[in-house]
């Protein structure tokens, strides 16, 4: 009879564990997608945050202001030199300057930056990346 009562409470105190362990699967399960779906929402304010900082700047600017604009692209692209898909190029009146992983050409930019008349008024263009949502090429033309 001890036998039996011993044996009795080894398969409760199994079966409770195994209560436990289902339990701790199921909260575990529901909140891993609660924090996926609070990840990718982090990602889009993210992107809007990024694409925000170009659209400020489209439409007619002056010349000061493009300058500006295009002293932003160069910090920007050194602080994502590693991150292909936030590298900026830019177009100055047909002029095209495409930064690469570790080579984000600031040089050339400089020297398109340097070619804008700070007294006239120009036109800023934002292109963005259908894949990734990004804003990948501002174009301003005079």
């Amino acid at each position: 009879m001890e036998n039996a009562s011993k044996a009795l409470i080894i398969a409760g105190a199994i079966l409770i564990s195994i209560l436990i362990i289902a339990i701790g699967m199921y909260i575990y399960t529901n909140s891993e997608s609660s924090i996926r779906n609070a990840t990718s929402q982090m990602s889009t304010q993210e992107k809007s945050a990024f694409n925000q900082a170009w659209y400020t700047y489209e439409g007619s600017q002056l010349g000061s202001n493009c300058r500006a604009l295009i002293a932003q692209i160069i910090s920007s692209n050194s602080t994502n030199v590693n991150e292909a898909g936030k590298l900026i190029s830019l177009t100055v009146d047909g002029e095209t300057v495409t930064p690469e992983v570790n080579n984000i050409q600031s040089e050339a930019m400089t020297e398109l930056r340097n070619t804008i008349d700070l007294r006239h008024t120009y036109t800023v263009t934002t292109n963005q990346n259908e894949e990734t949502g990004l804003v990948d090429e501002i174009v301003i033309t005079y």
